[in-house]
Order: structure tokens, then sequence, then C-alpha cells
């Protein structure tokens, strides 16, 4: 998938969208921000992950991870989901 690197994040895009990105949240802390309805992100819980906000300007979900090395599996159906939401398919 391409990428932009950026001063502030990497936004991994399809075509000229940006399905999700890597953060900075702070100085040694990083965050995902994925291109999700709202419905969808804020009642998600999990042991490796917290939902932190939702950006109603942007329509992003951002998530933080709770430990060093968080299993990336448990939010592997959000990749999907903000694909289909920024490509319209599905």
């Amino acid at each position: 998938m391409p990428y932009n690197i950026n001063k502030y994040y990497t936004g991994f895009k399809f075509g000229n969208k940006v399905i999700f990105d890597v953060a900075w949240g702070g100085t040694y802390v990083w965050k995902l921000k994925f291109k999700l309805p709202k419905d969808l992100a804020t009642g998600f819980k999990s042991k490796d992950w917290e939902f932190q906000t939702y950006d109603d300007s942007f329509g992003e979900a951002i998530f933080r991870p709770l430990k060093k090395s968080p299993d990336i599996h448990e939010i592997e159906h959000f990749f999907v989901e903000a694909y289909k939401k920024v490509t319209g398919i599905g």
C-alpha cells in the first residue's frame, strides 16, 4: 500500500485518499487513526488497544496501544472497514 511520510504522521493511501495513518500521540506514544463510521469505533473494547476519540471533522477514529507490542489482530477489522468506507466498496 502506498504511503506518505509527513512531519506528524504517515498516511497509508488508496489512490489519493488516506485510509489510515500512524501518528505521534506524545513524546513516546503513537496512535492509529482510521476512517471509520463513528458507531463502529465508539463501542470498541480490547486488552491491547484503547479507543481515544472520534474526530468528526475528518471522520477518523483514534486508537492508541496500551502496551509496547500490541496485538494488531484485535483491530484487523478496522483496516478492512476503513478501506470499505474510503473506496465505497461493501
